[in-house]
C-alpha cells in the first residue's frame, strides 16, 4: 500500500514538472527576443533617461484583443492599448521588459502576453488612461509615469 502512495506522488510530481516546463517553453516562444538595437538602446536605461530613450515606432503592430484575457485588470489594460495606442507608445515601461523583451515602450507590452502577467505594465497603462481622460498632455503623462514608476526599474 505504501508503494502505491509513493508511486502516486511520483506521478503527480512528474506531471507538475512537465507542465511547468511546457509553460516555460510556451511563454518563451511568445516573448519577442530583444534585438541588438533594442539591447543597445536599453543597456544604459535608468529612471532618469527612460523617457528620453524612447523610440517612437509607428509600425509597431497590433495589440492583442482584450477579449482573450479573463483577468479584469489585464482585459482593461489591453483595452487601453487598443483605445489609446498613441499615448502608450510615448511611455516607457519600468518592469525591465525594455531590456529583457526588446520592448520599445509600454504599448509593446500589450502586443504579446507580457502585459497580462505584469502589474507594472498594466498599472502604467491604466494610469495613462486616467490622466488622458482627464485632459493631461503627453508630457504631463510621461512626467507623472516616470515619477511614479521609475523606482520599479530593475537594476542593471
Amino acid at each position: 500500500m505504501a508503494s502505491n502512495k509513493s508511486n502516486t506522488w511520483l506521478w503527480i510530481a512528474a506531471v507538475i514538472v512537465l507542465a511547468g516546463a511546457g509553460w516555460a517553453m510556451f511563454r518563451g516562444s511568445n516573448d519577442a527576443a530583444p534585438t541588438a538595437d533594442a539591447a543597445q538602446q536599453t543597456a544604459a536605461l535608468t529612471p532618469q533617461t527612460a523617457v528620453e530613450l524612447l523610440p517612437v515606432d509607428d509600425a509597431a503592430g497590433p495589440t492583442l484583443p482584450p477579449e482573450m484575457f479573463l483577468d479584469p485588470k489585464a482585459r482593461e489594460a489591453y483595452q487601453v492599448a487598443k483605445d489609446i495606442p498613441d499615448v502608450l507608445r510615448e511611455l516607457p515601461c519600468f518592469c525591465g521588459c525594455m531590456r529583457t523583451h526588446g520592448h520599445k515602450n509600454n504599448l509593446f507590452c500589450f502586443m504579446d502576453e507580457h502585459g497580462s502577467a505584469c502589474e507594472i505594465c498594466e498599472d502604467v497603462a491604466l494610469d495613462a488612461k486616467r490622466m488622458h481622460n482627464n485632459g493631461a498632455s503627453i508630457k504631463e503623462i510621461q512626467d507623472n509615469i516616470k515619477g511614479k514608476y521609475s523606482v520599479y526599474l530593475p537594476p542593471q
